[in-house]
């Protein structure tokens, strides 16, 4: 979701993030994608608005099915102003909006379409839809390839140009830069590197108490901590795969989603058909 607040509204120009009353930083959208840095993206929330935020969200793939086939899909879903006035009877907040902006609150979304998400970035903004065959073969027999399209075969999502580069620029210094949040991920192999974003999926608000005590996730029961979230798309120059893998209460993107992630892009890069030589 800080893709999407990016995209909705949000300038690549940089902010300064405030903390209290401590101006810290001046930090563009770039890296603050890079450092996973929240502060900004409640500021991006904001300017951009919760109806500006929905409709990118939507247009990634966010609270509504994919259509890809699996019995049982979820939609996910996304909150709005009137969902949450007619469900609490409290009308939408501030805080609301930034939640939203991060993906966070009442926002629910499936690992596919966090995978949707990252291939729509990574082909430049198209609305690329997920199937479930492309291609078959045997259990010994090489795999195919599969054609390449030279002109995108779906429509534009109609994304500004800078902020898409933006995202992605960002997206790629999460996994390859030193100070990234998954540079620990990386794939090393030339011309294979993946792009993308770590994330965090709160299941339980630490207490005031817990907090006095430093109480960290390590220390709360298994089925207390966090879920850890990574989507990304590879190979950075061109991208061809999109991966997403949540692990149920993992605590931390970078540390256990990413680099389930690295080892499923690595392996099908070494094995795409379009790699060997013609």
């Amino acid at each position: 979701m800080k893709e999407a607040a990016a995209e909705s509204g949000m300038s690549v120009a940089a902010l300064t993030v405030v903390v209290g009353s401590l101006a810290v930083a001046a930090i563009n959208v770039t890296e603050a994608l890079q450092h996973s840095c929240d502060v900004f993206f409640y500021e991006a929330a904001k300017r951009a608005g919760v109806g500006q935020i929905v409709q990118a969200a939507a247009k990634l793939g966010f609270g509504k099915l994919t259509d890809v086939g699996l019995p049982e899909e979820s939609p996910g879903f996304l909150p709005t102003p009137g969902w949450t006035l007619a469900r609490t009877g409290r009308p939408w907040t501030i805080g609301n909006t930034y939640n939203l902006g991060i993906g966070q609150g009442d926002m629910l979304a499936t690992p596919l379409q966090l995978a949707v998400m990252a291939a729509r970035i990574g082909n430049g903004g198209y609305e690329v839809k997920p199937h479930l065959t492309a291609a078959t073969t045997g259990a010994r027999a090489p795999v195919r390839s599969l054609p390449v399209q030279s002109t995108p075969a779906t429509p534009s999502l109609s994304f500004r140009v800078e902020n898409l580069r933006a995202i992605r620029n960002g997206m790629d210094l999460v996994v390859n830069s030193p100070s990234g949040t998954a540079f620990a991920s990386r794939i090393v192999e030339q011309g294979m590197a993946m792009a993308g974003k770590t994330g965090t999926s709160q299941v339980k608000r630490m207490t005031e108490a817990e907090r006095d005590r430093k109480v960290s996730q390590e220390q709360l029961p298994w089925h207390l901590r966090h879920h850890a979230l990574f989507c990304a798309y590879a190979p950075v120059a061109s991208p061809r795969y999109a991966c997403a893998v949540v692990v149920e209460h993992g605590m931390g993107g970078s540390r256990t989603a990413a680099p389930i992630v690295r080892d499923i892009l690595l392996q099908v890069q070494k094995v795409d058909p379009s790699r060997r030589a013609r």
